[in-house]
């Protein structure tokens, strides 16, 4: 029995539909503000805050709720965020910049859906 639950497992793993995770690509802008010393790439820094940003969505996947909705009537603002963790580039290690809220400025993430008779917030 244990011999033909294993190989039933083996067989669900190897054969199971791939689940995939839903999403929401968007074009989006950022503004930042006060570059740090931490370096970056091709001898760009850091920033040290973004000060506010948004974006529009472009396509979607996952989301049944978005079925029939034009994804571009979707935006969001967001801002005031400090680089909080961070690790440059090397040639055989991939950075990142990690922004988060850290000094006690809370500006809400706001998302919008656009609609003929203006703009609704969620």
């Amino acid at each position: 029995m244990k011999k033909y639950l294993s190989v039933l497992l083996i067989n669900i793993a190897l054969f199971a539909p791939i689940a995939q995770a839903a999403y929401i690509d968007y074009y989006g802008t950022v503004k930042a503000d006060t570059n740090t010393s931490y370096s970056w790439v091709s001898g760009s820094t850091m920033w040290g805050t973004v000060e506010d940003g948004g974006g529009t969505g472009t396509a979607s996947s996952g989301f049944t709720s978005l079925n029939g909705l034009d994804i571009s009537l979707f935006t969001f603002t967001f801002g005031d965020l400090e680089l909080t963790n961070h690790l440059s580039p090397t040639a055989t290690e991939a950075g990142f910049e990690y922004y988060s809220e850290s000094d006690g400025s809370i500006e809400k993430m706001q998302f919008f859906i656009m609609e003929s008779y203006g703009r609704v917030q969620h």
